[in-house]
């Protein structure tokens, strides 16, 4: 089981970790080249344009991971042609419609006067990018979809980033200023989409898959009409929930607090890095294993990952909250509330990581309709939540939002798999190997205070390696009796 999943699990995270830590840096470099207030806007733009490019494609693109290995199982590549084809039909349809929109409503950006005076010039280039972002999110589905997941890992994070920060720092110290920031964004969009199409050319060919036929839209079953219709509103629920928090926060608060806010949410992002992995390479998997009726299967994968995900993430968040002074140094923020507002962000993020791979799951075993119920219960939820807590605390408010917001999440969603499929990640073995790894720490935590080895330089230091080394190795040893993972590296090399 573990040779499929987790070499793509772990090229992944290498991805997503590059990927996470470049978009940082980016986002840094930028608030050093402006002001805290227009990467706030800037950073409103582009969640806009990522909402919208949700959208364009009517839930299309998002049911490709859920058919093409559904379809691949049972050997139909010409139905996967046709939702190919049918996806790209009605992605370039709605982004004409917005090109036109673009082209009529001269003031697209009066909704807020200090976005239109900075950015209505720029409105164009703000289209392209929708353009290349919405075709490069199918490209990687498709891709995805046929469980090539390092192929649209290597193009869109381990060499987008690298070109993209390349460009925006030779292309503002030549002066090109707001624009450098567009045409870097452009011009590594540019390059990953043919990247991926060359990709996806590649792999259809070997699939048989591209066959043409007359029909513009090819017709599809009930069922999969009903599945493309659920995904749409999921997603238009959970895009709307995001913007909805974004609209919240600028109407208690400033574009510069919203900026910070960016920048250390993308910081408390990395607790989340080994659930992304881990979800994104679940995804076909599951699907496919679904399509078989394999549900014993899927809950040793369910398990597997909850377990690797607790051993990986919880290191990532202690190291993270142990050097919090360090971070802000140097980001060089002294905001009254930032920090607060960071130390709930990571919790949130911590919790969020360690639900596991519960949402994914939901959805890949076709429970698209309940989990749209789901995402308007936590919608609701958000709304009340941040209005709540915001008005009365500021930053500290969104961070308190934020933490609150996963908690409810991660409970819902637990309860729900559990109560339909009887898949949980509870393991009483694992626990005992988890209860043991902590009284372990905690042994050597009293230790080390007892002979003073704190009060000496770098002590902390200390018995932050030394804890994390006892954590990860006597959790290790509990996966490699179960999981034979010392076998599993060997073959890798």
């Amino acid at each position: 089981m573990q040779k499929k999943f987790l070499p793509k699990s772990i090229f992944f995270l290498f991805g997503t970790v590059l990927s996470i830590g470049l978009g940082f840096l980016y986002k840094d470099y930028i608030i050093k080249n402006f002001d805290l207030s227009v990467f706030g806007a800037f950073s409103f733009i582009i969640s806009t344009i990522s909402l919208i490019s949700n959208y364009t494609s009517l839930g299309y693109k998002d049911s490709l991971i859920f058919f093409i290995p559904k379809y691949l199982s049972l050997e139909k590549p010409r139905k996967i042609f046709f939702h190919i084809k049918n996806t790209i039909l009605i992605n370039s349809i709605f982004l004409l419609i917005i090109f036109l929109c673009f082209i009529i409503i001269d003031e697209i950006f009066l909704f807020d006067s200090f976005v239109y005076k900075k950015f209505h010039h720029y409105k164009y280039y703000f289209f392209i990018i929708l353009l290349l972002h919405s075709f490069i999110l199918i490209g990687i589905e498709i891709i995805n979809g046929f469980e090539k997941i390092h192929f649209s890992v290597l193009v869109e994070k381990i060499l987008k980033w690298p070109i993209k920060f390349s460009f925006i720092i030779i292309l503002l110290n030549a002066g090109y200023g707001f624009k450098g920031i567009l045409f870097a964004e452009i011009t590594s969009s540019i390059l990953v989409f043919s990247f991926l199409l060359l990709i996806i050319y590649n792999i259809t060919r070997s699939h048989d898959i591209l066959t043409f036929n007359k029909t513009i839209l090819s017709r599809l079953e009930e069922s999969e009409k009903n599945y493309i219709k659920n995904i749409f509103s999921n997603n238009l629920l959970t895009s709307f929930n995001d913007y909805t928090i974004t609209l919240i926060i600028l109407f208690y608060t400033t574009y510069e607090e919203l900026g910070v806010f960016s920048l250390l949410s993308s910081f408390a992002f990395f607790i989340s890095i080994i659930l992304i992995s881990i979800n994104s390479v679940l995804k076909p998997i599951i699907s496919k294993l679904y399509a078989r009726k394999d549900i014993s299967a899927i809950e040793k994968y369910f398990k597997l990952s909850c377990k690797l995900n607790f051993l990986m993430t919880v290191p990532i968040f202690i190291i993270m909250y142990f050097f919090i002074d360090y971070i802000f140094i140097y980001m060089n923020l002294d905001i009254s509330g930032s920090k607060v507002l960071f130390v709930l962000l990571i919790f949130g993020q911590l919790i969020n990581a360690l639900k596991g791979p519960v949402y994914i799951t939901i959805r890949m075993m076709g429970y698209a309709k309940e989990l749209k119920y789901i995402n308007f219960f936590q919608l609701i939820i958000n709304f009340v939540i941040f209005n709540l807590f915001i008005s009365k605390y500021g930053l500290t408010g969104i961070g308190l939002s934020v933490l609150f917001s996963f908690i409810v999440q991660a409970l819902v969603g637990s309860t729900f798999l559990y109560l339909r499929t009887k898949i949980h990640m509870y393991d009483k073995e694992y626990l005992v190997h988890v209860l043991l790894s902590m009284c372990s720490i905690s042994i050597l935590f009293f230790t080390l205070l007892i002979t003073n080895v704190f009060d000496h330089d770098y002590g902390e230091l200390w018995f932050l390696i030394i804890g994390m080394i006892v954590f990860f190795l006597t959790n290790f040893i509990y996966l490699n009796k179960k999981h034979n993972m010392l076998k599993f590296f060997s073959m890798m090399k």
